[in-house]
């Protein structure tokens, strides 16, 4: 089956998925604003979209998809739990997870080239599977490179790895330590509803060049007289100071809550350390959330 070329930012939201997920900053059609269906959605067409959302966040095909679900249905346990298992396990996503590069679609694509080892074995294939104990590093002839010499030093950026993979800053190396699980994505969940807070996007759509905030235009905020009309919200905070502009400029007026303004935790943020970054969003959430439980 053909890959399909929409542009990314069409597909996310015909798939009623924020392009933050795969790694973009937000950027949207206007087309269909709001993205309400006609009618209600079938049960087939809803699990339909579901297995959209995932070949299109992974990069993966139908042929691919198919084969991973057969696979899936034959081990032990939930074919649906099997099934994440088997798809994180993907190469390109490993070195996605490790933080060795900004998208999957920027992974696969180092991978392709060669630029990575499996336990000391160049592996360009972005669909192996790494398994518990393999090592994963970036090749020696490529560690000389812009893309890769920026992960390394005193200002490298922190990636939060999830708990099966290890990843010790100022290294070029990660371990599979365990097998992902889908607890590894729900503690997430959990850690945001076990403190009553709501992640949200200032704007519905956008025009944006890449990820630069600067040329952001045509902006169409969001709706959130219908967010505060569903939830009693007690304080807004913004990561970074785009968010915050915005806003101000046009949610303020409707909302009546006056936000905070943190610094962003984007990884193109060099300038704010983890540690800062964790002081000062604990200090600011500290009467919401008890820090330590994070």
């Amino acid at each position: 089956m053909a890959k399909n070329m929409q542009p990314i930012a069409k597909r996310c939201k015909a798939l009623g998925i924020s392009p933050t997920v795969m790694g973009y900053s937000k950027k949207e059609t206007k087309r269909n604003p709001g993205g309400q269906m006609r009618k209600k959605k079938s049960e087939y067409a809803i699990q339909l979209n579901e297995k959209q959302k995932v070949k299109f966040v992974y990069g993966i095909l139908e042929k691919q998809f198919h084969m991973y679900y057969e696979k899936a249905s034959r081990m032990p346990g939930k074919t649906g739990e099997n099934l994440l298992t088997l798809i994180e396990r993907r190469l390109d996503n490993v070195v996605y997870r490790l933080g060795f590069a900004m998208t999957r679609r920027e992974a696969r694509q180092l991978v392709t080239h060669g630029h990575f080892t499996v336990n000391g074995q160049r592996v360009d294939i972005p669909s192996f599977l790494v398994k518990v104990g393999d090592v994963i590093e970036v090749r020696e002839k490529s560690r000389s490179s812009v893309k890769f010499k920026r992960l390394l030093g005193e200002d490298a950026v922190v990636v939060n790895v999830p708990k099966w993979l290890d990843h010790a800053k100022n290294t070029l190396q990660g371990k599979v330590v365990a097998l992902p699980a889908r607890e590894d994505i729900e503690a997430k969940k959990g850690i945001i509803l076990r403190h009553g807070l709501a992640l949200w996007d200032t704007l519905e759509s956008c025009t944006i060049t890449g990820a630069s905030d600067a040329s952001i235009r045509d902006v169409v905020p969001n709706d959130i007289a219908s967010l505060l009309a569903k939830a009693p919200i007690e304080a807004v905070f913004c990561n970074g100071a785009t968010a915050y502009r915005i806003y101000t400029k046009y949610l303020l007026p409707v909302s009546g809550i006056p936000a905070v303004k943190l610094p962003s935790t984007s990884p193109a943020n060099a300038a704010c350390r983890p540690e800062t970054l964790r002081e000062v969003w604990g200090e600011a959430l500290k009467d919401y959330i008890t820090v330590s439980n994070l």
